[in-house]
């Protein structure tokens, strides 16, 4: 079976993202061909230099997958015009390669965004060609709802075209249980829509011994006495990581000099985060650059608490967020500012999950798990054990079972 895998946002080895996509197709591709359709956006910036585009698109095979990176630029730096002009570019790009080489038998969209959906619908409609839609972020139900699109028109055609994706995939793939729900009451119907949650690398992801913490933390410039909070991800207008320095504020206030808050990411909110911890005047924020993948050990391992924050949009806490997996993989306490699916499955067990919006409930939480070191460590133990059924490489196993069971009924 030839599976073509249509996401913009694809982070090969050495990038800086969420591996999720990268992970699948090298699973599948053990079995079926693969070949994969995205953009310049998460691979490494000096990565393109050894590397010719020929008529836009630069030919690559990593791990038995064949990669067609179209040679357009993205980053979370950009404003919204911006990023549409993006979303243009790779659906008129990915249309017209298909149109010269279809070879397929299926297509597996990946949102975001939307657009992504647009392109498979498209392509079944022309050619007949099967396609899977995952939804890795509800669109448009997330932009509208935080306000970013407004207009009644655009609205009402962005809701049209998610009915017409959803109602001709031949399923649809959610990374959790709300998104399910979201989709199910749409007129969607249940048996159609199946939930594989974002997940991650457990043979990468380990927990490491006290003293190899201390160890990373003395090699991170910080004391082996410092209990170290870490914010590992996009610093984004979603994300709402300036309660986190509202939280380090208070913890300064409150003179609990021990901790650490170290932010490693950055995004297009980066410099207002920045500009809030000066304004505070505080010492106990360190900003890290993103790092890839191969990297982020020592960070993670260093780490005493992980943090995940979200902007007050109730819609956010049907996220499948990929640092939360990240963090129980490695043994890591959660510190978390939302409601939701994960709260659920980990609150009290794995991690402590405060309301949105409640900064007083999420400073409370953190120090709590600070000032108790037993708590941590039972955490810590539970975070480890939770983990191992969203493991990457079962939940690529998982979806790739649907996709040929499914694949077998058009045939």
């Amino acid at each position: 079976m030839h599976i073509v895998y249509l996401h913009q946002y694809f982070c090969p080895p050495g990038g800086s993202g969420n591996n999720r996509s990268f992970e699948f197709a090298k699973e599948w591709a053990k079995n079926h061909t693969v070949t994969v359709i995205t953009t310049k956006a998460y691979f490494p910036k000096n990565y393109f230099q050894n590397h010719v585009f020929f008529n836009g698109i630069c030919h690559l095979n990593i791990d038995n997958i064949q990669v067609k990176v179209l040679n357009i630029e993205y980053s979370h730096t950009m404003n919204y015009f911006q990023r549409i002009h993006v979303f243009i570019k790779y659906m008129l790009s990915t249309l017209k390669y298909i149109k010269q080489n279809k070879t397929m038998d299926i297509i597996y969209a990946s949102s975001t965004p939307l657009s992504v959906g647009w392109i498979a619908y498209k392509l079944y409609k022309k050619y007949n060609i099967p396609y899977f839609f995952e939804v890795v972020d509800l669109w448009p139900d997330v932009p509208i709802e935080m306000g970013i699109i407004r207009n009644p028109l655009l609205k009402w055609w962005l809701w049209k075209w998610e009915k017409k994706i959803y109602t001709h995939a031949k399923a649809i793939i959610t990374l959790s249980q709300g998104m399910t729900d979201r989709i199910v009451k749409k007129g969607i119907p249940a048996n159609k829509v199946f939930t594989l949650p974002n997940g991650t690398d457990t043979s990468f992801f380990k927990p490491c011994s006290e003293e190899v913490k201390k160890q990373y933390k003395t090699a991170l410039g910080f004391k082996e006495s410092d209990i170290i909070v870490l914010y590992s991800g996009t610093v984004g207008r979603a994300n709402g990581v300036h309660n986190l320095i509202q939280v380090a504020h208070l913890a300064q206030k409150d003179g609990l000099n021990q901790v650490k808050f170290v932010i490693l990411g950055s995004g297009n909110r980066i410099h207002q985060v920045k500009t809030l911890a000066q304004k505070y005047q505080l010492d106990n924020v360190l900003f890290f650059e993103p790092v890839p993948k191969k990297d982020i050990l020592p960070y993670l391992h260093a780490a005493d608490i992980g943090v995940i924050t979200f902007e007050n949009y109730p819609i956010l806490n049907t996220n499948s967020a990929n640092k939360f997996f990240d963090y129980l993989a490695v043994g890591l306490p959660v510190c978390a500012n939302y409601q939701g699916w994960q709260a659920d499955i980990a609150h009290e067990k794995a991690g402590l999950f405060a309301p949105c919006n409640n900064i007083k409930i999420f400073y409370q939480n953190l120090k709590k798990m600070v000032l108790n070191s037993e708590i941590r460590i039972i955490f810590a133990l539970h975070a480890v054990e939770l983990v191992q059924q969203y493991d990457r490489k079962y939940l690529s196993h998982q979806t790739l079972s649907l996709l040929e069971e499914k694949h077998e009924t058009t045939k």
